[in-house]
């Protein structure tokens, strides 16, 4: 009988299911200890070194009355080794609910872990020894949190979102500046290229200027004496001309063609 009820206590406890909330971490872990005393951890699913994390126990009289011997928790791991003893020598009625908090500081980084071990006598028909033992990981302890890299991820994604925009502005800006310096670039080969032109023909021009200055002092030179020659003859003919005009005027020489009048 006794290898039976040992059986079947090793088959509970194997059925003792976890519930996951996160995708990597545990936050609740219900099942029984023994036949009649069902269990539920809940805790938060990391927390970080250092800081305080509450983990709460429910445990509930099923099918039957129960006298307790005793119920033992230790919470371990982490830095933290603790034991705690709920239940000494009591009488739990069935259906009663009995809630406990638990308030743990870890120091070191890992995995935080809680057992129970259970030993009691169900009085459904006769007295019915009962035996239990459970170890589980409740919580993960960490420097850096996950939430803590999901609220610095979204601070980043953000500042990466405001970054990526001044980027296609500035992209913008670069690729307006680049066309200006293309145009402008172009606009300056232009120009030297023209100035290149201006500057030869320059060059030529003002060769070819010195060249006329140089003819036009030489023939400057051998034509002074002829014009003044011209000149004393224009002069001489003007006086002569003018002289003439004069005498005519005073002497009146037409009149000695002019027939002379008569009276009747």
């Amino acid at each position: 009988m006794k290898l039976r009820i040992l059986i079947l206590l090793v088959f509970l406890n194997l059925l003792i299911t976890t519930q996951i909330t996160s995708a990597k971490e545990f936050t609740q872990a219900q099942g029984y200890l023994g036949l009649n005393l069902y269990f539920k951890i809940e805790a938060p699913p990391e927390v970080s070194v250092n800081n305080t994390v509450e983990i709460k126990l429910l445990l509930v009289v099923h099918h039957a009355n129960i006298s307790v011997a005793e119920i033992d928790v230790w919470i371990y791991g982490c830095g933290v080794d603790e034991r705690y003893i709920i239940f000494r020598n009591e009488f739990l009625t069935l259906g009663s609910t009995h809630v406990f908090s638990f308030t743990i500081t870890p120091s070191e980084e890992g995995y935080l872990r809680l057992a129970i071990e259970a030993e009691y006598y169900s009085t459904l028909n006769f007295a019915q020894y009962q035996y239990s033992y459970v170890s589980l990981v409740i919580t993960t302890v960490r420097t850096l949190t996950y939430s803590g890299l999901h609220e610095n991820y979204t601070k980043l994604l953000g500042e990466h979102s405001n970054l990526l925009y001044e980027y296609s502005d500035l992209r913008e800006k670069c690729t307006e500046l680049h066309e200006n310096y293309m145009y402008l670039l172009n606009m300056y080969e232009y120009l030297a290229h023209a100035y290149g032109d201006l500057s030869g023909n320059y060059s030529a021009l003002l060769s070819k200027i010195s060249q006329l200055l140089e003819s036009t002092s030489t023939t400057q030179s051998s034509e002074v004496q002829p014009q003044a020659s011209q000149s004393s003859i224009l002069n001489t003919t003007i006086v002569v001309a003018t002289l003439t005009a004069l005498l005519a005027l005073i002497t009146k020489p037409w009149k000695i063609f002019m027939r002379e009048k008569r009276y009747w």
